[in-house]
């Protein structure tokens, strides 16, 4: 079915049937007023894919703090929220003129890094609508993957500074040349360092390793939190 077919049609349209008694399951939480956090799940694309998210559903309340619906967020939604602010309140200080030389290239670099970084959701966000569609295409060519982690180490490194985060680099030179895409490779590795800081508690450690395995690169992303229960 094309996208605009889908439009007005049941919610039940993109969800395996195996998966509707979770979906009633997260309704009936949201009901009661409960905030439902990195719900994993699968959906189905335009053209049949089964496509596995991760996403956070909130209550929404009226005035009387009746829930009346509910809100999917996406997983960087955080981070999006902090970036905006981190732009906001610099330029608020630039505009002020209150700020020495050194101040203010700090500030600017502030603003350009967090625009990047918002340039790089958004990039997401629209990937995310092009899976869903079966649109989305990747350019193959060979990459160097050393410098595609260094890049994303980069985006992620003020968000591990706020938190007093230890970021632990090894990049073996064996292992940077690969055949793949560049832009969704540092995603990957944008959205498991991302994840990875968000997790960790301030003053952890965050290990990233790129090795060599036989003919293949390996990428490896570790932290120190408390990970998942193993009861879950």
């Amino acid at each position: 079915m094309q996208p605009a077919k889908q439009i007005g049609q049941h919610i039940r349209l993109i969800i395996p049937p195996d998966r509707w008694p979770e979906e009633e399951d997260v309704l009936a939480r949201i009901r009661r007023g409960k905030k439902v956090e990195h719900f994993e799940t699968v959906r189905r694309a335009s053209d049949g894919r089964l496509l596995n998210l991760s996403l956070t559903v909130s209550p929404i309340r009226d005035a009387q703090g009746r829930v009346v619906g509910a809100s999917k967020e996406a997983p960087h939604s955080d981070l999006c929220r902090a970036c905006l602010s981190a732009i906001t309140g610099w330029a608020s200080l630039m505009h002020s003129g209150k700020l020495d030389r050194e101040e203010t290239a700090r500030a600017a670099e502030t603003i350009l890094r967090n625009a990047q970084i918002q340039t790089q959701l958004i990039s997401d966000l629209l990937d995310v609508s092009a899976i869903v569609s079966g649109r989305l295409r990747l350019n193959i060519r060979p990459s160097n993957l050393g410098s595609v982690v260094k890049a994303a180490l980069e985006v992620v490194r003020p968000a591990a500074q706020a938190k007093s985060i230890h970021l632990e680099v090894s990049i073996e030179p064996a292992a940077h040349a690969v055949a793949g895409d560049p832009d969704r490779l540092q995603q990957v590795c944008w959205n498991l360092l991302s994840n990875a800081i968000k997790f960790t508690q301030s003053g952890g450690t965050v290990q990233v390793r790129v090795q060599r395995t036989g003919s293949s690169a390996e990428l490896v992303v570790s932290d120190n939190s408390k990970g998942i229960p193993s009861n879950l």
